[in-house]
Formats: C-alpha cells, structure tokens, sequence
C-alpha cells in the first residue's frame, strides 16, 4: 500500500480514494479484474505524479485501521514504498523474498505490522516507461492464498497494465523531447518552441520567454512544421497529444 501523507482519504463507496485520479474508471475496473484473478481483495492501486514524485491512490477493501497506522508512519519501514522500489524490482514481487534477501529490523519491523493485521505477506508489481515509475499495485495476501500463485497470476497480468497505465500518464517532458527529437529530427530550440507552441503562447510571448525575436520564432515554426508534416498550428497540438499518450 502506498500513501501521500498530505492527502485525506474520503469513503466514496466500495472504493475509497485520496485524490481525484485521472482515468479513475480504469484504476477501478483494474482493481477488480486483479482482484477476481488473484482472489485477492484487500489491495491499492497508485500512480505517481512526475512533477512533485507524490503519489494518488485508490484501495479495495483495505482495512481503514491498517490504512491509518500505515499514514501514520509505518510507510517508513515498506520496503515497497514508492521511493524505495529498484529498477530491478520483479514485475511481480514477494515481500517474503525480499525480506529472506534484505534481512533488516525495519523490514522485520513492518512484517510484523502486517501479521498484526491479519495479512502474512504482499505481491508488490511496478508499472514503468522506460525508467520513470508510473504506479503499481500492492495486494495484501491472508494465510488462505498461495502466494506463488497469486504472484504468477499479476506478473502474467504486468504487461497489460503497464501498457494501459501509459495511455493515461503519457511520456514524461524529457521522454517526450528526446522522441521527438529522434523521430523529426528537431533541434533543442525547435523543442523549446513546440514546449511553447502547445502550451498555448503566442509568437510574441514564445518570443519573449526564449529572448528571441518574433522573426525567429516564426521561422523556427515553419521548420518545425516541415519537419513533422503538419499544416498549422492546431494540426501540430493535435499531433502532439496523440504522440505524447501512446
């Protein structure tokens, strides 16, 4: 499970959500699907913001006493906790076996918090591109699961997720600017303009914002539409949202 501290968690229904996520309707029927493959009801679904690395989150028949004690401080000794999770990490991966692996007192510590809540292990899956971590969900595994199994059934789920996840988060600025930058051949001020362009400004204050004059931003536009094959700017904004979500 995962938490931003700052966040207040409000009861809407079956699920109980932190914040208004984007594609909250997928996060949902994702949590379901998990859950009727997995069997596994108690989980959480998160996605982490690039922009202030906090992270969003929605539960499943999370216990609100677990969910308090966890805000609380216990996140601190997760070994899963967001910040925490390697580039390495399994796409389906046991708490059990990474405490067997790393055998500290504070991963000994927080397997003790859980026992004490009825659960005797976690299925940690991470969902990235390329090295940014997008999300992940943690299921809360009770002694009648076989953890194994549950593990094989989410790493067999991994890729789908993953792909689906990144139609919502879309690449981040530098992913963005570095395929572009492959696929059109644009020069880094030609990416400063199109930062620009689809943020709505005009060419005087693209001008003013890059201390160039307004001649050179137009004719950095007409390049850049030369280079991506596009007629005008809107055909340009359009392309680049379309690029930016798959």
């Amino acid at each position: 499970m995962k938490c931003d501290q700052n966040l207040e968690c409000r009861p809407t229904d079956r699920f109980r959500s932190e914040r208004p996520l984007v594609g909250a309707r997928f996060v949902d029927e994702t949590m379901e699907f998990v859950a009727t493959m997995t069997r596994v009801r108690a989980l959480a679904f998160y996605v982490v913001e690039e922009r202030t690395e906090s992270c969003k989150f929605r539960r499943l028949d999370v216990p609100e006493a677990f969910h308090r004690e966890y805000k609380a401080g216990m996140c601190e000794f997760d070994p899963f906790e967001y910040h925490r999770l390697q580039s390495e990490t399994a796409r389906a991966a046991l708490l059990s076996q990474t405490v067997a692996q790393i055998n500290t007192p504070e991963n000994q510590h927080y397997v003790r918090f859980l026992k004490a809540h009825g659960f005797e292990d976690v299925v940690e899956t991470a969902f990235r591109s390329d090295t940014r971590l997008l999300g992940g969900i943690s299921l809360l595994l009770g002694r009648d699961h076989d953890c194994s199994q549950v593990a094989a059934v989410v790493d067999s789920m991994h890729q789908y997720i993953e792909y689906n996840l990144r139609g919502f988060t879309g690449r981040s600025r530098s992913e963005l600017r570095q395929d572009l930058s492959k696929e059109f051949a644009l020069s880094r001020r030609e990416l400063d303009v199109v930062e620009l362009l689809i943020s709505g400004q005009t060419n005087c204050s693209i001008a003013d914002s890059l201390h160039i004059s307004v001649a050179t931003v137009k004719s950095h536009v007409l390049k850049i539409y030369e280079k991506v094959g596009v007629p005008n700017r809107a055909s340009l904004v359009s392309m680049i949202a379309e690029y930016e979500g798959h």
